[in-house]
């Protein structure tokens, strides 16, 4: 038999729902890696098209 478990606030801990939030916590956190991932992805291909399509005389251009 195995011992109640309590959360922070003093609630008993139910076994069989905590394993099914374990594999939608699972896909959540894929979800967010990818999410993040993809972010800094399009932050690099923004910076180096940057680099290699700087005009350094684009100003001068308008006088």
């Amino acid at each position: 038999m195995q011992e109640v478990q309590f959360d922070a606030f003093g609630e008993p801990v139910k076994y069989d729902e905590n394993r099914a939030s374990i594999t939608s916590r699972s896909a959540s956190s894929w979800a967010l890696i990818a999410g993040v991932g993809l972010f800094w992805l399009l932050v690099l291909v923004t910076i180096v098209a940057r680099v290699f399509y700087f005009d350094p005389d684009f100003a001068s251009k308008f006088h």
